[in-house]
């Protein structure tokens, strides 16, 4: 799902100071074009998760680890666990959630859906124009109990969108989790020094009773924070280090037996990309028709360019890769299908992007 036009860098700064929480982006501002939600289904999005985000103002970027605590009745509480610009604060609101789990926070932008196993939820604004100025993409990972480290086990490709200097930049790894607390992983692609130039990585993780993943890369002197859902089939990342580089990133866990067939349906799928130092989000419907064929209609994009892309063949590997014809995005497909991540991080050109898709119900 590429880029359509290229985006125009008109957005405003808003200070972080503003930032009170995730729930704060977008209010006073109006409805995007997505779902509100009917409040049929609100008892589907109940329990704790930890959403994870990555922000553009139009001179710089943010990320920032919350916890959120939906009640199941159409009330949320979150709390800010980590912010790159040092902000803390805690925020209550309402949501609503419609019966194909597309969602809504009342009164703001953001807008997302959730996984139809609950497990993960996504979330994106991409409105410039409103009180805070800004765009976002987010992924959140449900709270488990009981977890260790044996949750993240097997191979898992992650796909990163970063900021680092004055540009958005992107990579794609490859990681392999032994299921005790150590990894080794490679670097696909990446957006600066391109394939094979990265040699190959270990490291090490911890992960805590409730899913939360402590990550630590050997010879990097950057750490890592997240969380694994409780299936293990998928992961969110941001690094919580204050050396001028902030990131997100999603990772998807392979499988086996998989084809075209494993993408059928319609997915709602948030893009984040950038072009050198500006940045751009589309919220879009992608329709795969599970024979290779990929259809998608624009929802809503921070230029307020809604022109349809053109169709665009995909194909899925028996481990679940996933190739979205010629646009140069690449990623995983779940074991259950439900959800995708696919980013461009080719140095060929100065694009770049990070897609995250969830199935509707």
């Amino acid at each position: 799902m590429p880029r359509h036009s290229r985006n125009i860098p008109l957005l405003r700064l808003l200070s972080i100071f503003l930032f009170i929480s995730f729930i704060c982006i977008g209010c006073g501002g109006g409805d995007s074009g997505g779902s509100d939600g009917d409040n049929s289904d609100l008892d589907s999005l109940d329990g704790t998760y930890f959403l994870h985000l990555f922000a553009d103002t139009g001179s710089g970027n943010w990320n920032q680890m919350n916890e959120v605590e939906f009640d199941g009745a159409g009330n949320l509480d979150s709390s800010i666990v980590y912010d790159s610009g040092g902000s803390s604060g805690t925020y209550s609101g309402t949501y609503a959630i419609a019966a194909d789990n597309t969602f809504s926070f009342t009164g703001t932008d953001v807008e997302g859906i959730l996984s139809p196993d609950g497990n993960m939820l996504i979330t994106i604004d991409t409105d410039p124009t409103d009180s805070d100025t800004e765009i976002l993409v987010g992924a959140a990972a449900a709270a488990s109990t009981g977890s260790d480290e044996s949750l993240l086990n097997g191979t898992y490709t992650l796909c990163q969108i970063r900021q680092d200097g004055a540009a958005i930049k992107a990579a794609r790894l490859n990681a392999s989790f032994d299921g005790s607390g150590s990894f080794t992983g490679t670097v696909a692609d990446d957006s600066d020094d391109g394939p094979g130039t990265v040699g190959a990585l270990t490291g090490t993780y911890t992960i805590a009773a409730n899913g939360r993943l402590d990550m630590a890369i050997t010879g990097l002197a950057k750490s890592f924070d997240g969380f694994v859902a409780p299936d293990g089939e998928s992961l969110v990342i941001i690094d919580d280090d204050d050396d001028g580089e902030v990131l997100l990133m999603v990772g998807v866990k392979a499988s086996s037996g998989n084809d075209a067939s494993s993408l059928n349906g319609t997915y709602q799928v948030h893009v984040f990309g950038g072009d050198g130092g500006s940045a751009w989000a589309t919220l879009a419907d992608g329709t795969f028709d599970g024979s290779g064929t990929l259809s998608a209609v624009i929802i809503a994009d921070s230029d307020n360019d809604l022109t349809a892309p053109p169709d665009r063949s995909y194909s899925v590997g028996d481990d679940g890769t996933l190739d979205i014809g010629t646009t140069n995005e690449r990623g995983m497909v779940s074991p259950s299908g439900d959800i995708f991540v696919a980013g461009d991080a080719e140095n060929t050109d100065t694009e770049v992007s990070i897609l995250i898709g969830v199935k509707k119900s």
